[in-house]
């Protein structure tokens, strides 16, 4: 079941080469819109899919689809109380059963924290890594098993969407990417910005 789910991921992403997706909003899509694709399941979190978040919302959410973990959802956002941040895991596996939810707290966060999320999600190499790959590069960025990490946002009105499997792998014990990946490439702000959503939402487990 796992490989047809990434058999399906890729052949996405052959689909991407020929049509670039675009949003309304103006900010495009990395590497396409997320809604067909089997790990975006917003309502398994009872969350709505980022499209449907009030422009007035500010909110960044991030999806950790592990394939023999808990799946997890982080949001940050900020509503007429302040900011907040609302973490959700399932009780399954990210690439089975999801299961139900066994976890569900919403806190309220600093000022200061909600400044730093708004400005990391800003920084292209958090928003969309992926952006200056072609489809060859961007397939050596896959495999069977490991996990989904998805990063999207809707700051003013604008859309952003990343996916970057178990980013982690391509980065060594210094910071730096592997040497046989382009040298354009930069995930470890990337992998950063998820793990601080973990670290503040109470959730930082099996990290893969």
């Amino acid at each position: 079941m796992q490989s047809f789910w990434h058999c399906s991921l890729i052949f996405s992403w052959l689909l991407a080469v020929a049509s670039q997706a675009s949003d309304q909003s103006a900010v495009q899509y990395d590497p396409v819109r997320p809604e067909s694709e089997w790990y975006y399941r917003p309502s398994a979190f009872k969350e709505p899919k980022i499209t449907e978040i009030d422009k007035e919302l500010p909110t960044i959410r991030f999806f950790w689809i592990r394939t023999f973990h808990k799946p997890v959802s982080i949001r940050v956002f900020k509503d007429a109380g302040g900011p907040k941040i609302r973490a959700v895991r399932c009780s399954g596996k990210g690439g089975y059963d999801w299961g139900s939810i066994e976890w569900d707290k919403t806190l309220s966060i600093s000022d200061e924290q909600w400044r730093s999320f708004v400005d990391q999600i800003k920084n292209p190499d958090v928003c969309a890594p992926l952006r200056d790959l072609d489809n060859e590069d961007k397939m050596k960025l896959m495999g069977l098993d490991g996990s989904q990490w998805v990063i999207e946002s809707k700051i003013d009105g604008k859309l952003t969407y990343a996916m970057v499997w178990s980013p982690g792998t391509f980065i060594d014990d210094h910071g730096k990417t592997l040497k046989d990946l382009p040298k354009t490439l930069n995930l470890q702000p990337f992998f950063e910005f998820g793990v601080s959503l973990l670290q503040v939402g109470g959730i930082l487990e099996s990290l893969y």
